[in-house]
């Protein structure tokens, strides 16, 4: 019995990595880009930013990026310190998790920046995982980093 229990849990795990939700949200042929059901087509003039956040944020890209490749025009991914990985068509930054601090910031920055960038015919695909609204960290107007930090650490 605890063998079983042990694959059913074990399977139900591996159906939930990250790199297995994106594969099968994400499906390139034909000129077009399928994205949870919805088709958007392709061509040379619509330019495909992906932005990314959280823990799992790197694994997501990553996939992403195997699936697109070359489709790519630019994106970045805030996750975890010790959660990076090696990517091709996107810059990473390590942040603070779960008290934002100023890689979050800095990184939270680069990609509204790129987000700015997209024309109305362009795509940005947002990928979110857990730990998202720490590592996405943006400071008020009037308030400092310390402030925030703090203002984290009450939640």
């Amino acid at each position: 019995m605890r063998k079983i229990a042990e694959q059913i849990f074990l399977a139900a795990v591996e159906n939930v990595l990250p790199d297995r939700l994106i594969a099968q949200q994400i499906i390139v042929g034909d000129n077009r880009l399928v994205i949870a059901g919805r088709t958007f087509t392709l061509s040379p003039n619509r330019r495909v930013y992906v932005l990314a956040a959280g823990k799992a944020a790197a694994l997501m890209a990553k996939e992403t990026e195997k699936i697109m490749g070359d489709l790519i025009t630019s994106g970045h991914v805030v996750t975890k310190y010790g959660h990076g990985c090696k990517l091709n068509h996107l810059t990473l930054t390590e942040a603070g998790h779960p008290l934002p601090d100023a890689a979050g910031v800095e990184a939270t920055r680069q990609m509204l920046a790129l987000a700015r960038q997209a024309g109305k015919d362009d795509l940005v695909i947002c990928l979110l995982s857990g730990g998202a609204s720490a590592l996405m960290a943006d400071i008020p107007e009037g308030a400092t980093l310390d402030e925030l930090t703090e203002a984290s650490e009450l939640l």
